[in-house]
């Protein structure tokens, strides 16, 4: 009797913690299976990104500099830090970053592209709707006025938290753990079709939830650990700490040197694995203490970057000191926690499977707020009114059932967008709120949820699927004579667009329009009716 209490208690816990996480769990794990493909995503975005993939590249130093003159004269600024991505396998351009106080020690930041084959500036579009997706995920892109981002990553590692809990309790409360694994009853009724994907799902999907739920978690309320580590082993002195880490960056020394051309480093690839290099960050640009950071794709290890520092005046390889690779295997688990959680380690094949496990999640979750609202709605086990559950089921359709078409719809609308560069995030971002806002509405007085749900998903697969011809006619990159060019990332997308959108169409068509009539229900039901009329006199 004891374990049985136990138990339900247990489930109570999984429930009530399901209930209150269910939406933001499918907003975190829906934006996040997303952002999965930032970059992979980009050339689709921005058509200045598409060109042509050279592998010899014009040499670009003179080019760089002469920018960097400009731009530090334009905004008033010393050069502190200087990025450089550079051309590669996926894509035929460089991406310049630089930023640096300016005569009010306030940083100012400037960035451009340019063409690796003809050495022009190309148009520059600032982030839109697919930085908004990835934002949302990472920090909520929680305003200044709250605090700002540092706090929407500690909100988000705060569910993570949370999330480990409810998979802990799920798996405990799920006692048939053997047989739920491997029970799908499709052909009985739709609760029991809920109540089968959602253990099944939750099920297979838990370990790697588990990880994402823990590496999520550490990468939020990792902002939190410097302050507190400062204050067990420095008494509060952070910079004493962050000095003791070798995490402090170098001084100037204040004598000006010419730098070693960005097409001498560039081509060096890594001892150990051969990868080329894939981005450079310069500290101190044009002082005699400056340095270069060579950063190398670590796709095949379980490292987020391989980095090798080099001194940027001569080249020669300086010492680094790498807390995590250096410190023990505790740390180099710490290390692990980024690739883990973004998928980075195992190339686009590895991404596309954490995609379909954090769908899954994210599905689990809405169904698991169907189900608990539909048992207190219709199975007795609720002691609220019919109206109060209808609303609840009303904002779960339309939220969860909104944020997809939202997503498509701010895709439409950045692909579209006519305004200045400047203000392109902030509409997004906006646009996305609005359409999703909107969505909801709709769910809410649509009146009935079923109906609601189909008609939401059916219009999400519609609209995926036009993703593909509005890039065609804005852009003129058309599908089937992208590949093998540089637009051929974009021609993937749209490919993956078209297949979505029709699996979502499919599964729309396939969803009930009412609530089936529960037949046990209505078989207690009748017995009951029979015996009043027995009891009613004779005419």
């Amino acid at each position: 009797m004891a374990y049985r209490e136990r138990l339900i208690r247990i489930y109570d816990l999984h429930s009530w913690t399901g209930v209150c996480l269910g939406i933001i769990m499918f907003f975190v794990c829906f934006t996040g299976s997303v952002a999965l493909f930032h970059h992979e995503f980009e050339p689709w975005e921005d058509p200045a990104r598409r060109g042509e993939i050279t592998s010899n590249p014009i040499p670009f130093h003179d080019t760089l500099t002469q920018w960097i003159g400009s731009k530090s004269e334009e905004l008033g600024v010393e050069p502190r830090f200087l990025n450089v991505g550079l051309p590669n396998d996926q894509h035929g351009h460089y991406d310049v970053f630089m930023s640096g106080p300016d005569a009010n020690e306030e940083f100012q930041f400037g960035e451009a592209r340019f063409s690796a084959t003809t050495g022009e500036e190309l148009p520059f579009r600032d982030e839109g709707a697919n930085r908004a997706l990835y934002d949302l995920h990472r920090d909520l892109a929680w305003p200044d006025i709250l605090g700002g981002r540092q706090v929407g990553r500690i909100l988000v590692g705060l569910v993570g938290i949370s999330f480990l809990l409810l998979i802990l309790t799920g798996i405990v409360a799920h006692t048939k753990i053997t047989k739920e694994l491997f029970t799908l009853r499709y052909l009985k009724s739709v609760r029991l079709k809920w109540q089968d994907s959602h253990k099944v799902m939750g099920l297979w999907t838990s370990p790697f939830a588990a990880m994402i739920a823990l590496t999520g978690a550490f990468l939020g309320v990792i902002a939190l650990l410097l302050p507190l580590l400062a204050f067990v082993t420095m008494k509060g002195d952070q910079e004493a700490l962050i000095e003791k880490l070798g995490l402090e960056q170098p001084t100037a020394i204040g004598v000006s040197a010419p730098m070693i051309p960005v097409d001498e480093i560039g081509p060096r690839v890594h001892p150990e694995t051969g990868k080329p290099v894939y981005a450079i960050r310069y500290t101190n640009w044009g002082d005699q203490n400056a340095q270069a950071n060579l950063t190398y794709k670590a796709e095949q290890r379980l490292l987020y970057s391989d980095n090798i520092t080099v001194s940027a005046v001569t080249g020669e390889v300086q010492d680094g000191i790498d807390i995590f690779l250096s410190n023990g295997p505790f740390a180099y688990v710490l290390a692990t926690f980024s690739p883990l959680h973004y998928g980075t380690y195992g190339g686009i094949a590895l991404k596309l499977i954490y995609f379909v496990l954090g769908m899954s999640i994210a599905v689990m979750s809405a169904l698991g707020n169907m189900m608990w609202i539909e048992r207190r709605r219709h199975g007795g086990e609720g002691n609220k009114s019919d109206r109060y559950y209808a609303i609840l089921s009303a904002i779960n359709t339309g939220v969860c059932a909104g944020l997809p078409l939202a997503a498509v719809a701010v895709l439409a609308f950045d692909k579209l967008y006519w305004g200045a560069e400047a203000a392109r995030y902030s509409s997004a971002m906006s646009f996305l709120f609005m359409a999703w806002a909107a969505i909801a509405i709709f769910g809410y007085f649509r009146g009935n949820d079923y109906k609601a749900n189909r008609e939401i998903l059916a219009v999400t697969g519609f609209g995926l699927v036009g993703l593909a011809p509005l890039n065609w006619i804005v852009t003129g990159d058309v599908m089937w004579s992208a590949f093998g060019t540089g637009a051929a990332g974009s021609a993937w997308f749209d490919l993956a667009f078209i297949v979505m959108g029709a699996a979502a169409i499919l599964v729309a068509a396939k969803l009930p329009a009412e609530r089936p009539v529960d037949k046990r229900r209505k078989k207690r039901e009748v017995p009951e009716s029979n015996a009043e009329g027995a009891l009613q006199p004779a005419e």
